[in-house]
């Protein structure tokens, strides 16, 4: 179930909070409890929870709100949340496994940007925007493929597999035209130490945050899968008709399991639901029912939630990835990949897709309900349980902070700002009359009052 259940052997669970000494499972090779990183020492001083969040995430809160319902029906808040989050965050997009040979890609979506990786001639795979230096066309149509070199399918300029430009026709002659100067634009790449790779669109030569600044003690985690046992199955994209707040709300929690996923008692043990929340990623922590033994293998699994909308859910049977993202205020698309251990049976593998997809549909299914309710403008906000729903609390804490900051800083230079965009970030222009121009007309619409 994406997002939700980390799949824990009875054994596991009392040894974790009893502190006896685990012993590593022979299936999946954990080397560590699966909570070793503790929320205070997961905080450096780059990634430390506010007092704001703190308090939101506290077991004491017991007047803890959700966000105003304004948030998950505003046009104009989607793209700030865009701007604020989405543009310097590190998101997971797959694993190494998914590149065998030079050439092999992969398009993503992240918020509206397109980017593709890439494996390069050198075995090293690179990201770059989906965005052709001349004239803007799509230098990929096509989710995945192979090809030896990056050609555009406008006007055929050509670069090769690490983005430097080879060929421009008829560009030759032209006066203070070079080469060296249309280099693809990059995305930052990060590869965990077990193949997992995330990337971060900040336009930066430095992200403002490297990966292990914004998720500390998360590689430390994935190091305890074996991602060597599986293979990639399938792919899932689709678009959801609901907001990105309403989806992770959603999958944030399991107070709502026992009513809406009753399927789900017969493989876990809703009772013994709980979370891990770490600065900007939650552990979801379940064991399974004592006589379950079905597509998820009845063993011990790793659950994360990494903000603002990845997940990685592992089992001894396979794994799945998904993230979520926001196109408007109103849709969002969902990209899930399914790998299964390649020892499985073609029924083995259909049953462990099919089992995770069921209980995705059913969450959509109440989410898209709660879209159309919070669209409807009778509900405004509503309480949270400080346990229950303390991942809610965390993932929209961290999500409100986030935004208004980034909202004052807008509102205190008069122009929106886009960390991911390749223009000068110190003015938000460049220095041409016409770009001055539009600078000029978004900041009167700033004045007139068109603010968040």
């Amino acid at each position: 179930m994406a997002l939700r259940f980390t799949l824990l052997s009875r054994n596991l669970l009392r040894n974790r909070y009893c502190g006896d000494i685990w012993r590593p499972s022979t299936q999946l090779g954990w080397r560590r409890h699966l909570a070793t990183v503790s929320t205070a020492v997961a905080r450096t001083s780059e990634s430390q929870l506010s007092p704001q969040i703190e308090q939101a995430t506290s077991r004491n809160n017991s007047n803890s709100t959700t966000l105003p319902a304004s948030w998950y029906r505003s046009d104009k808040l989607c793209e700030l949340e865009k701007r604020a989050i989405y543009s310097n965050s590190w998101f997971m997009t797959t694993h190494t496994a998914a590149f065998t040979k030079p050439g092999d890609y992969r398009v993503f979506d992240l918020a509206g940007q397109s980017i593709f990786l890439v494996m390069g001639h050198d075995g090293e795979i690179r990201g770059f925007h989906n965005v052709c230096r001349h004239r803007a066309y799509p230098l990929r149509t096509q989710p995945a493929g192979c090809s030896s070199v990056i050609s555009c399918g406008y006007h055929a300029w050509t670069w090769n597999l690490e983005g430097g430009l080879i060929r421009a026709p008829q560009f030759k002659d032209v006066p203070n035209f070079n080469k060296s100067d249309q280099s693809l634009w990059s995305v930052h790449v990060h590869i965990t130490r077990g193949g997992c790779i995330f990337v971060n669109l900040e336009a930066s030569e430095v992200p403002s945050m490297s990966f292990q600044q914004f998720f500390p003690g998360l590689e430390e985690l994935l190091d305890d899968v074996d991602f060597a046992r599986f293979k990639l199955l399938v792919l899932y994209p689709l678009r959801s008709p609901l907001s990105l707040t309403t989806r992770i709300d959603g999958f944030q929690e399991c107070y709502h399991c026992q009513v809406a996923h009753p399927s789900l008692a017969k493989s876990f043990d809703i009772n013994n639901y709980s979370l891990m929340n770490h600065p900007t990623y939650t552990q979801h922590v379940a064991i399974p029912s004592s006589n379950a033994k079905d597509a998820y293998g009845n063993s011990n699994a790793l659950f994360l939630y990494l903000y603002p909308s990845s997940a990685i859910n592992c089992f001894e049977t396979g794994w799945q990835t998904s993230f979520t993202s926001p196109i408007d205020a109103r849709t969002c698309r969902v990209s899930m990949e399914y790998w299964v251990d390649k020892s499985l049976s073609e029924q083995e593998k259909e049953d462990f897709v099919k089992s995770f997809y069921q209980v995705f549909k059913e969450d959509c299914d109440l989410c898209e309900k709660v879209q159309k309710n919070v669209d409807a403008g009778v509900y405004s906000k509503g309480v949270l349980h400080p346990t229950h729903e303390s991942g809610v609390l965390a993932y929209q804490a961290r999500t409100r902070e986030l935004v208004l900051q980034h909202a004052a800083l807008e509102e205190s230079v008069g122009h929106e700002i886009n960390p991911s965009n390749r223009v000068d970030q110190s003015t938000g222009v460049m220095d041409r009359p016409e770009d001055r121009l539009c600078a000029r007309l978004e900041h009167r619409e700033w004045r007139l009052g068109n603010k968040v």
